[in-house]
């Protein structure tokens, strides 16, 4: 029996937006929030600008900011 992704799991969720209200799929959008819950966001504020994420960046190398969903 094939395992199933995190991803999958939320198949089966209904999306209550309106079609052309949808940038991203609802299913992205609950993975995002759960990984962000699991690595300490309280608020979609916290998601959406991780903390530390310019400390990964080898040095030298040009700065690039994710882009948010939230702006």
């Amino acid at each position: 029996m094939p395992e199933a992704t995190l991803i999958d799991s939320f198949t089966e969720i209904e999306d209550p937006r309106h079609p052309r209200n949808t940038l991203y799929p609802i299913e992205e959008i609950l993975l995002l929030a759960i990984c962000g819950a699991i690595s300490g966001a309280d608020d979609f504020v916290s998601i959406a600008e991780p903390v530390g994420s310019e400390a990964r960046v080898a040095p030298g190398a040009p700065s690039v900011r994710a882009r948010s969903a939230f702006a």
